[in-house]
C-alpha cells in the first residue's frame, strides 16, 4: 500500500513547477477577494492533479502489471483516495500559508481570525471531497477523458452557483451561522467522510467487475 501511493507521489513531483506557476496566479487573481477563496482555489486544484496519476497509469496500462504482484484491488483503489485526500490537505496548508503571507505584506481585503480561516478550510476540504467523491468512480469506470468532463461539469456547477448566490450574502450567512464553531466543524468533516465513503464503495465495485 505505501508503495502505491509513494508511486503517485513520486511520478506528481514533476508537476511542481506547474502546481507553483498555479499558485502564482491564484495569488495575483485572488489577492483582494474574498478572504478564504484562495484556500478552496487551491485546495480544488490539488486535489485534481489526481486526474495526472490516473492518466499516467492509464496511458502504460498500470492497473494490468500491478494486479500481476501482490497488489488488491482493492488496495489501488484505496490508494488514489488516500493520494487525492493528501493533495487536497497539502493545497489547503499552501493555500492558508499563502493567504496569511498576503495579509503580512499588507494585500488582500480581508482580517478573518485564524480559527475563521480554519473554518474555510474545512469547506474547502468538503468542496474536495465533492470532486473526489464524483470523479474517481467515472474515471475507474470511463477512464480519464470523461472523467475531465465530469470535472469540468462539476467546476460548471459550482461557478455557476457562485454567480447565482452572489448579492446574497445576509441569507449566506444566516445559513452558515448555523454550523459556526466546532459543531459546524463536526458535520462538515461528517459530510466529507461520508461522501468518500460512498464514492470508495462505488470505485471498489466497480474495480471488482471491471476486466483487463
Amino acid at each position: 500500500m505505501k508503495g502505491l501511493i509513494l508511486k503517485d507521489i513520486c511520478n506528481q513531483l514533476g508537476q511542481l513547477k506547474a502546481f507553483a506557476m498555479m499558485l502564482v496566479i491564484f495569488i495575483v487573481c485572488f489577492a483582494n477577494s474574498a478572504e478564504g477563496t484562495l484556500i478552496i482555489m487551491c485546495a480544488v486544484y490539488a486535489t485534481v492533479m489526481v486526474i495526472s496519476n490516473l492518466a499516467m497509469d492509464e496511458s502504460c496500462q498500470w492497473e494490468i502489471f500491478a494486479l500481476t504482484m501482490p497488489v488488491t484491488r482493492r488496495q489501488l483503489v484505496l490508494a488514489k483516495y488516500i493520494v487525492a485526500i493528501f493533495y487536497a490537505l497539502l493545497g489547503i496548508v499552501v493555500g492558508t500559508a499563502a493567504t496569511l503571507i498576503i495579509r503580512l505584506l499588507g494585500f488582500g481585503s480581508g482580517d478573518a481570525a485564524f480559527w475563521e480561516l480554519l473554518q474555510i478550510s474545512v469547506v474547502g476540504i468538503v468542496i474536495a471531497a465533492i470532486f473526489i467523491s464524483l470523479l474517481l468512480p467515472v474515471d475507474f469506470k470511463y477512464g480519464v477523458q470523461k472523467g475531465r468532463l465530469v470535472l469540468f461539469g462539476v467546476a460548471a456547477f459550482i461557478g455557476g452557483g457562485g454567480v447565482l448566490l452572489s448579492g446574497k450574502e445576509e441569507m449566506l450567512n444566516g445559513f452558515f451561522s448555523r454550523f459556526s464553531g466546532s459543531s459546524g466543524g463536526l458535520f462538515f468533516g461528517a459530510l466529507a467522510l461520508l461522501l468518500l465513503l460512498i464514492s470508495f464503495t462505488i470505485s471498489n465495485r466497480i474495480m471488482d467487475k471491471k476486466e483487463f
